[in-house]
């Protein structure tokens, strides 16, 4: 099976790899490119996920959230019925 690195989907499986061997800033780097290539549910909902999971100095915090929730939003108005983005 070959992998095309342009595919959205490819890089939030590869984001999704990252993420859960510990590699948070991987994880979001492949997320944000795959968001960038293509808005997408599972790119938007992983990527606010992550981005409230990063370990970041307190003054940062506010940011990450605030981000984290626009991305949240954006996911939302793709599938107004996915449970999993309203779950997490």
């Amino acid at each position: 099976m070959k992998l095309n690195p342009n595919d959205p989907e490819t890089l939030n499986i590869l984001g999704h790899i990252l993420w859960k061997k510990g590699d948070l800033e991987g994880g979001k780097n492949c997320f944000e490119e795959s968001v960038k290539k293509k808005p997408n549910l599972r790119g938007l909902r992983y990527l606010s996920i992550i981005l409230r999971s990063l370990p970041c100095e307190r003054k940062d915090k506010p940011a990450n959230v605030q981000r984290s929730l626009e991305l949240a939003k954006q996911a939302l108005t793709l599938d107004l019925k996915d449970g999993e983005s309203w779950c997490r």
